[in-house]
């Protein structure tokens, strides 16, 4: 999982981030991790341009360090942020034929997991 906010501003991070993969890993995906459109964008753009088959973005995590990042888990219960940020993510990644994904963690019902994954 890659904290895309991170990722937009720090090189380092990138060089940690990324490396080199056999032809043979395939499909290949890149999960990021982040709560807004201005890095999360830019960041799956990035990996689109390394060769990815698609970007996933984390709604899972339920980690203390993605409560901090309110990251992961942590944007369910934000169904409109949520549906705004994986919107952008296919909108900028279906022109290169990157696929835009997102793993949720079912909520506290049915009813609201069907409703946020239909967002």
């Amino acid at each position: 999982m890659v904290n895309a906010r991170h990722f937009m501003s720090n090189a380092r991070y990138r060089r940690e981030c990324v490396q080199t993969w056999p032809a043979a890993d395939r499909p290949l995906v890149a999960q990021l991790a982040g709560d807004d459109e201005a890095s999360l964008v830019p960041c799956a753009l990035a990996f689109a341009r390394l060769g990815v088959d698609g970007v996933d973005l984390n709604l899972g995590c339920p980690q203390a360090i993605a409560r901090k990042g309110h990251y992961g888990a942590f944007l369910l219960p934000e169904t409109a942020r949520v549906s705004r940020l994986v919107g952008a993510l296919a909108r900028a990644l279906a022109p290169l034929g990157v696929a835009a994904t997102a793993k949720v963690r079912l909520l506290e019902s049915r009813e609201a997991t069907i409703a946020t994954a239909r967002a």
